[in-house]
């Protein structure tokens, strides 16, 4: 099974633009969407804690932003903590920071710290993993999936953030492979099971999270799904 998902997720990455596009989104709104919703710090590095990094490209897309367009005066650097059970992802973290740090500004990319750490995020001890003052911005980039109580994952994750400091969740909605998913599924396994959709987390924020957060936005970034290989 493990190969074959490996495959088929290939192939759709292959055949959308969803992955690209929300690096592209990250790199030209890091600031504007993200950073300028928190309180940056001053005179410290801004902390960044990402849960279930994967292979870098999502967190390396938001530094990016981050470093070629924020106001280096305001913030020493960059401290990421990535949490990432898998070896090969780790490793291919840090190939891929490796590709683009070099035409970061010298000033700030000598000021940022990686940390990646080889654990899947437990809310009971991942705290001891993260600065105990807590992180600027935490991001859970598509992994939402994994978890079976997903509203306590991101309960945990939200209780991360410092004061001032904001959570992002990048989530498919319910456009594309999760439409595929409902009319493929029930023919190839019986059943749909486990759909999760950005529908799904704004609910949860404005329902029974709405307590742990002070005010939340979304924004939909638009793909392309070629399905022209499906029969």
């Amino acid at each position: 099974f493990g190969r074959f998902y490996s495959e088929a997720y290939t192939l759709r990455r292959a055949a959308s633009t969803m992955q690209s596009n929300m690096i592209a989104w990250l790199r030209n709104n890091a600031v504007q969407q993200i950073l300028q919703k928190c309180s940056p710090p001053t005179g410290r590095a801004l902390r960044i804690c990402s849960i279930g990094c994967g292979d870098g490209e999502l967190d390396i897309a938001l530094m990016e932003g981050i470093v070629r367009t924020a106001d280096a005066g305001a913030f020493s650097g960059i401290e990421f903590v990535g949490l990432e059970p898998s070896p090969s992802f780790r490793e291919k973290f840090m190939d891929n920071l490796r590709e683009v740090q070099g035409q970061w500004p010298a000033a700030v990319s000598e000021q940022v710290s990686i940390r990646l750490e080889g654990e899947a995020f437990d809310p009971n001890t991942v705290t001891k993993r993260v600065n105990r003052a807590g992180a600027d911005i935490v991001l859970l980039g598509h992994v939402l999936y994994y978890f079976q109580d997903k509203e306590d994952a991101l309960r945990s994750a939200m209780g991360l953030v410092s004061p001032g400091g904001v959570t992002v969740v990048i989530h498919q909605s319910r456009q594309g492979v999760p439409e595929l998913q409902e009319a493929l599924l029930p023919q190839l396994r019986g059943s749909v099971r486990d759909m999760f959709s950005a529908d799904d987390v704004e609910h949860l924020l404005a329902s029974s999270l709405q307590g742990n957060l002070s005010c939340f936005a979304r924004h939909d970034v638009d793909a392309f799904l070629d399905i022209s290989q499906i029969t």
